[in-house]
């Protein structure tokens, strides 16, 4: 395990509201729908496009092409054993957007998502919000520096004990991956072949739930043998880990709603730069004190061997969940680009 010095946790003031509106924001009000589930392109996938306009914060869907350039996916994104996927779609797996009596924001529903994984024979099933950027094509607005607030609700009864040997199993918060890898023979850009991945989430290990935040390679292009460079020592090897911090002194409280805070600010000068790249991320459980899960500023290699960017957004994966069915419940998501030093410093202190 690599562990910087400066990821030790510590409080957050809770200070003043942020005033400043985000780039996107939703919090799934009426307007905000889920369409017809659709299959592939890949074979164990399937897909549900979310549309429309949230009559609470009032930013359409599409406001995320104003972020990313030209027509990203947003979506509910499932993968299984099925092939077609749909085949398992709903028997196996669960989508809908839900009005509640208190929610966090007045108005608001739940966008609630999840797999029935005692029903199913797929060795890693999944469900997640998914934000796609160019299926084919090289990012129209490369993704420099970006804030990401999610707010969730834990499952109750999350069990992540007894997966790998010594650690336990996990639940994502949120992931991002590189892509867009241009294969020479084929003349494209791969989205779905990337050096560069973290996650922020839970992972059980001796019997306890521990906030956990991982940056590794394991971005779908590892071991690939189309691509020389990461097919060396020790990219080579199963998920190469630049950083994985599991946190034993906060505690996690199960069936509490929680406020995900990350920043991420690629390093201005590519693979060799250890100084300029940062990565933040907040946990805040209502009712409970705040703190930093990591804080780093340096010494850490925060982008990949390849340097390719950031293209793929995943919100609330219940990827190797508990052998129980559990849904992922997101209340609201917020994305600011490019934030600047004093937004920053009001969005982690609001």
């Amino acid at each position: 395990m690599t562990i910087n010095a400066s990821a030790i946790a510590g409080n957050i003031p809770m200070l003043r509201p942020v005033t400043t509106r985000p780039d996107f924001w939703t919090v799934f009000g009426s307007g905000v729908n889920i369409g017809a589930v659709t299959a592939g392109p890949v074979s164990n996938q399937f897909h549900l496009p979310i549309t429309g306009t949230d009559s609470v914060t009032g930013y359409a869907t599409t406001a995320l092409g104003t972020i990313y350039g030209g027509s990203p996916t947003y979506e509910i994104q499932g993968i299984s054993n099925a092939s077609p996927a749909t085949t398992d779609y709903p028997t196996y797996f669960t989508s809908s957007i839900d009005t509640v009596s208190d929610p966090i924001v007045k108005g608001a529903r739940q966008l609630n998502h999840g797999c029935l994984f005692q029903d199913i024979s797929a060795s890693n099933p999944q469900s997640q919000l998914y934000v796609g950027i160019s299926s084919t094509n090289a990012l129209a607005t490369p993704i420099t520096s970006q804030y990401w607030e999610i707010d969730t609700i834990l499952p109750a009864d999350l069990d992540l004990q007894g997966g790998y040997p010594g650690l336990g199993k996990f639940w994502i918060i949120a992931e991002f991956k590189t892509g867009a890898w241009f294969d020479p023979g084929s003349s494209t850009y791969k989205q779905a072949v990337g050096d560069y991945r973290f996650k922020v989430g839970l992972t059980g290990i001796s019997g306890v739930n521990q906030w956990n935040v991982i940056c590794d390679d394991d971005a779908n292009g590892r071991n690939n043998s189309t691509i020389p460079e990461l097919m060396v020592p020790p990219y080579n090897t199963p998920a190469y880990k630049y950083f994985d911090w599991a946190d034993p002194d906060q505690a996690v409280y199960l069936g509490v709603r929680t406020k995900v805070k990350i920043y991420y600010k690629r390093p201005v000068g590519g693979t060799a730069d250890l100084n300029t790249g940062r990565l933040r991320v907040d946990i805040k459980q209502y009712g409970y004190d705040g703190f930093t899960l990591c804080n780093i500023a340096g010494n850490q290699q925060l982008c990949g061997q390849i340097n390719l960017p950031l293209t793929r957004l995943f919100f609330g994966s219940n990827y190797h969940s508990a052998t129980k069915p559990n849904n992922t419940i997101i209340e609201s998501l917020q994305i600011y680009n490019n934030p600047s030093t004093d937004l920053l410093n009001r969005l982690f202190c609001s």
